[in-house]
């Protein structure tokens, strides 16, 4: 499936979301990228929901977030046209040193920023 120019790239994305009122996690940049530069990530901020406990205390407890990955194709599968691009021409894997910070989506530090 190929995204629509605006929304296909994540800093295209971001700009879309901040647009409609999301707010962004900042920690480490809004847009967090793997060492290869071919990985970049980002989330939104978790909002706020206010959760039961036992004995019915009720306090405010970060909620959801989603987080958005941009995998860009790797350098043997550049000289392809976007309609060909397929999953496996894309980098895949995870990022220990990204992840850190798209965890950081349900920290106050950022929720604080949304309230």
């Amino acid at each position: 499936m190929i995204c629509p120019p605006g929304y296909n790239t994540v800093a295209d994305f971001n700009q879309f979301l901040e647009k409609h009122g999301f707010h962004l996690n900042d920690s480490g940049g809004k847009i967090k990228t793997s060492p290869d530069g071919r990985l970049l990530q980002s989330a939104t901020v978790a909002g706020m929901i206010t959760a039961t406990f036992s004995g019915r205390e009720e306090f405010p407890i970060a909620g959801s977030y989603v987080e958005f990955a941009e995998r860009k194709v790797l350098p043997a599968f550049a000289h392809l046209p976007a309609s060909e691009i397929r999953r496996e021409h894309r980098r895949e894997g995870f990022e220990a040193g990204n992840a850190d910070k798209i965890f950081e989506s349900t920290y106050a530090a950022q929720t604080k920023k949304s309230s």
